[in-house]
């Protein structure tokens, strides 16, 4: 199943303009990449990783009924590792009949959230195991990205090095494998860019200039700020809080 596609994932950070590069890349008839799914991909990652681990742990040693590690020599990891991802393509990123290339856009790679290891691990597991896959690091300046409403209890300076550091690793990344990477910012989100038409190539995407501005002309509608917590919620908040620092 998995196999009968070419991947496209969009690796970044909330704020990034990654909305309008999906739906710019979505304008292409054989292209399907979906939204956020709250890094499902990075969970199955783990959970085949973690099999993988208690396959070579025994390493030679029997594991009986006695062994802590009773019945590890006997996992099929390749199997999971296929049945995994067959499950993750048929039941989470469903593609439509006629997509080609399909993948999808997840923002939760930031230093704050993933360390650097794992998100190294993360990127090599993707582009070895989809097919042709390839993966756009996408950016923006820190000081949009601090603008969101998700990061305003931050300060600035907080926003600024967790930022830079993950555009850090995203650079680190894109240099270890070029041409199955490519760097793109906000700012090359324009009609005559040039950094546009590369990532036409880079995708295998076929759009004239005037589709591509008739995407970017058009209104995102994800714009509401978090919601705001009832009264009795805040207190029992409040109270939690003075709870825990008092004992």
């Amino acid at each position: 199943m998995y196999s009968d596609y070419t991947y496209l994932f969009i690796i970044t950070y909330g704020r990034s303009g990654s909305t309008v590069l999906m739906r710019l890349l979505n304008a292409a008839p054989d292209i399907d990449i979906k939204g956020e799914n709250y890094a499902a991909l990075e969970g199955l990652f783990q959970s085949v990783n973690s099999a993988e681990r208690a396959l070579q742990h025994i390493r030679g040693d029997t594991d009986g009924p006695d062994h802590p590690w009773y019945g590890a020599s006997a996992i099929d990891a390749v199997g999971y590792r296929t049945a995994m991802i067959d499950a993750f393509v048929t039941h989470v990123l469903r593609p439509p009949e006629g997509a080609r290339r399909i993948g999808f856009k997840e923002i939760r790679h930031r230093s704050e959230q993933m360390t650097d290891e794992t998100f190294e691990s993360y990127v090599t597991f993707l582009l070895t195991t989809f097919p042709d896959a390839r993966i756009i690091f996408n950016t923006r300046d820190w000081r949009s990205v601090a603008k969101s409403a998700w990061l305003a209890a931050r300060s600035r300076a907080r926003v600024r090095r967790d930022i830079e550091a993950t555009d850090a690793r995203f650079r680190k990344a894109h240099a270890t494998m070029p041409e199955r990477t490519m760097m793109f910012d906000y700012s090359d989100l324009q009609a005559d860019s040039a950094r546009l038409s590369a990532l036409m190539d880079f995708v295998g995407a076929d759009l004239s200039e005037d589709e591509v501005a008739a995407v970017l002309a058009r209104p995102l509608t994800h714009t509401k700020r978090p919601r705001k917590l009832s009264l009795p919620t805040r207190a029992l908040r409040k109270m939690q809080r003075l709870l825990t620092s008092s004992g």
